[in-house]
């Protein structure tokens, strides 16, 4: 008789969580392996319904939305203000997307030192007001949450779970998550890229190593079977076969790109860098509304492509091609620096103020701690102000040039994510049957407690040897 599969349900708020899953083929390994059901938010256009059910994640009403932006942000400096370099720049982090009325009340509540009582109050009241999601007739054997850790969809489905007793495990649903940001609801069990995140979950979030699994990145499963050819690859994206390829890869929050992208297109044109240069240019997928930025008119340029999509959100399919076809990168601290670096691209990221992206601080976001991975490393160039850009780029294609880059290029990538023979499908799964089945990611919690109890029999017997 044919075992009943363990049934697994997968916290996916929206489209960019989805696609994660979905294109990269994680979500048909954990099919294979589990009857799967969902919760997600209202903006889901991917179809998840052919693999199980999609439960609905209500949208807060008004008055706790503005509760949950007051409470993150009020957490945030609760938790991360000693991490940071000020408090300005904590105040920054806390708030970057809130609503301004929200911004003044997190400010004006930690300037009289009441972060710690109204934070824990207004946790309190979202712990009571916590909406269901998942139906009582339809309870999982585990939850998997796909978190970007200041999250309250995932805070919301870590209540639920504890109400319900459902083993959680939470992913991490991109590299700068960990370092930039809060639980408010700290997740049973996290499931982290790489090593990197196992230390700052270790170190800046106090969470116990029994506690973390390393699962890797599951957008990032689309590389491990890909077979792209560099011939087919500029073929595809309309690159010259011949000559070296720069990927420009743009920011999602503010960062002024079209004067980058028309001083390269000039510079490869007059001389000032290499003739054989030729630039993909790839937005970001989800692009937040520049202060002051114009257009690049691609229909006129001789150095410069737009790589556009088929949707609105960028397929992962394409990330392969990118790769293959490019000899160096270009980006403002992305998540790409880290995917190029995988395929021993060297990089150029770019870090600093303009009035031209004067509503975000790079300057601060450059100092993050999961780029000094960057910062300190040999295959990276660092550009801190826009006057440096051009001597920056020619300081890249030095290092294009230079084999050693690609093998340190790749190390460093190494730590961010794990990549080993185990699928990310395999390391999730693995993960689920520990936390359903009652168990740790390892033994080190239970080891310390047996420690204790042999050092303290171990102490009661020298006791009353002294006695005698």
């Amino acid at each position: 008789m044919k075992a009943e599969r363990r049934k697994l349900c997968l916290g996916l708020l929206h489209d960019y969580a989805a696609r994660d899953f979905h294109d990269s083929g994680v979500l048909d390994d954990l099919a294979t392996r589990f009857e799967l059901s969902f919760v997600s938010g209202q903006h889901l256009t991917i179809d998840l319904g052919r693999y199980g059910p999609v439960y609905p994640y209500r949208k807060p009403r008004v008055w706790r939305w503005i509760v949950i932006e007051v409470a993150r942000g009020l957490w945030h400096m609760l938790d991360k203000r000693k991490f940071e370099f000020n408090r300005r720049h904590a105040l920054a982090r806390a708030t970057f997307g809130a609503m301004p009325k929200a911004r003044w009340v997190v400010d004006w509540v930690s300037r009289l030192g009441l972060t710690k009582p109204t934070a824990l109050f207004l946790r309190a009241v979202l712990r009571a007001s916590t909406p269901t999601s998942i139906p009582s007739s339809a309870i999982p054997d585990a939850l998997v949450v796909y978190t970007s850790v200041n999250s309250y969809f995932s805070d919301d489905l870590v209540r639920e779970a504890r109400q319900k007793k459902i083993p959680l495990i939470a992913i991490t649903n991109n590299w700068d998550n960990l370092s930039n940001k809060a639980f408010m609801e700290t997740p049973p069990y996290l499931g982290v890229w790489g090593q990197q995140g196992f230390l700052i979950a270790r170190t800046m979030h106090l969470m116990l190593p029994h506690r973390l699994f390393l699962v890797g990145a599951p957008r990032f499963e689309i590389y491990r079977n890909a077979r792209v050819t560099r011939e087919v690859a500029r073929a595809k994206l309309g690159a010259p076969p011949n000559g070296r390829v720069l990927l420009f890869c743009g920011a999602g929050v503010a960062f002024e790109e079209a004067s980058l992208l028309e001083e390269l297109e000039a510079a490869i044109g007059d001389g000032r860098l290499p003739a054989d240069l030729h630039v993909l240019y790839k937005p970001h997928p989800i692009r937040f509304d520049r202060a002051s930025e114009r257009k690049v008119d691609f229909s006129h340029t001789k150095h410069l492509t737009l790589v556009q999509s088929n949707r609105t959100l960028s397929e992962l399919q394409i990330y392969p091609y990118l790769m293959c076809a490019s000899d160096g990168l270009i980006s403002p601290f992305s998540t790409m620096v880290m995917e190029g670096a995988h395929h021993g691209l060297p990089a150029l990221c770019l870090g600093y103020n303009d009035s031209g992206h004067a509503n975000y601080d790079w300057g601060r976001a450059a100092f993050s701690l999961h780029l000094y991975t960057i910062r300190l490393a040999r295959w990276a160039v660092i550009c801190a102000s826009r006057s440096e850009f051009l001597e920056s780029c020619r300081a890249l294609v030095r290092k294009m040039d230079d084999p050693s880059c690609a093998a340190s290029a790749r190390a460093g990538a190494a730590m961010v994510f794990e990549n080993g023979p185990d699928t990310v499908g395999e390391r999730i799964a693995a993960a689920i049957l520990r936390i359903s089945n009652g168990l740790d990611a390892d033994d080190s919690y239970l080891a310390s407690l047996s420690a204790m109890t042999v050092q303290r029999m171990t102490s009661d017997a020298d006791g009353k040897v002294d006695q005698k």
